[in-house]
């Protein structure tokens, strides 16, 4: 019998705690729509995809851009910041 109860317990609390991270989640999600949404964006993917694709560089040189990796991923940290 005290093995049930702890059983029901347990799946209780599980449930509860599933639901309410659930909720945050969607109201996480509504915030972050309602974001773009206010700067006049849609929140789609496609739409998405093109307001970055519009705005990302095509004019880099390939070996400055080389160089710039490879700085990052060699060097210590105090040089990446």
């Amino acid at each position: 019998m005290k093995s049930s109860l702890l059983r029901f317990g347990i799946v209780s609390c599980l449930a509860l705690l599933v639901t309410v991270s659930s909720a945050r989640a969607e109201a996480t999600i509504a915030e972050e729509e309602q974001t773009l949404l206010s700067a006049g964006l849609s929140g789609d993917g496609p739409a998405l995809l093109a307001f970055f694709h519009a705005r990302a560089r095509t004019d880099l040189d390939a070996q400055q851009l080389r160089q710039l990796l490879r700085r990052f991923a060699d060097g210590p940290q105090e040089e990446r910041n």
